[in-house]
């Protein structure tokens, strides 16, 4: 272990340890001042367009690793008054299923499930509105989870997940629960660039396969991120 990662691992302990409401007061005071997420201005552009378009539907985060996301969305959500808004975390909470090219490999990316949890409670997220659905997504990506949960719209669909395996399966997924309006963001678009053919890997070619992609104008790109909106 590095002394980086170590320090790193130190500070994330501090802060779980912390009491409510403190943990969530300095988290949004280090994301504020301190430690700003860059993709802050893009998710309050992409919650202001569904409070704008008033849009009805569900947040959906595939890959969440340790919550920066995930809490940057719920942010982003009650920053414009969405209330009605849920929060999926899909994840095997045990890493990457298998390795792509030169960039992933089996079992990165892994977090627990409790700490996972505890993290976003920390921040703030209202864990009341959060609905964690573990498993590899080949096995828990089912209509079922769908009936369970009452799961009918997707509002914003946050892609994480990094390899085309597994971004394959979410896109199949979400299809019958998408909509005039929804976004779709994938975190890693640009992750294959070094490869020779970057289009053969990973959420790119995914998405140049799904059959509903002819339904989505682009709506930004920052950085590794691309994302899409429905506009037919």
């Amino acid at each position: 272990m590095t002394k980086a990662y170590s320090k790193k691992e130190m500070l994330l302990q501090l802060f779980v340890g912390m009491p409510l409401p403190l943990s969530k007061w300095l988290y949004a005071f280090a994301r504020n001042s301190v430690l700003p997420d860059e993709r802050a201005p893009y998710f309050e552009m992409t919650f202001q367009n569904v409070r704008d378009t008033r849009l009805r539907g569900d947040y959906l985060e595939f890959g969440v690793y340790r919550g920066s996301s995930f809490i940057l969305a719920a942010r982003s959500a009650a920053l414009y008054g969405l209330n009605a808004v849920r929060y999926f975390a899909f994840d095997s909470f045990q890493g990457l299923p298998e390795a792509e090219g030169k960039m992933f490999a089996h079992g990165e990316f892994a977090c627990s499930e409790q700490t996972f949890t505890r993290i976003i409670t920390k921040a703030g997220v209202p864990i009341d509105k959060v609905v964690k659905v573990k498993g590899w997504y080949s096995d828990s990506l089912t209509n079922n989870i769908k009936k369970k949960h009452n799961l009918d719209r997707a509002a914003v669909v946050h892609i994480d997940c990094d390899l085309y395996s597994s971004t394959r399966d979410v896109l199949a997924f979400i299809e019958d629960i998408i909509q005039i309006g929804s976004i779709i963001i994938f975190d890693d678009w640009c992750a294959f660039r070094n490869e020779q053919h970057p289009e053969n890997f990973g959420e790119p070619r995914a998405f140049s396969e799904w059959r509903a992609r002819g339904a989505f104008d682009n709506f930004y790109e920052f950085r590794s991120t691309k994302a899409f909106i429905m506009t037919s």
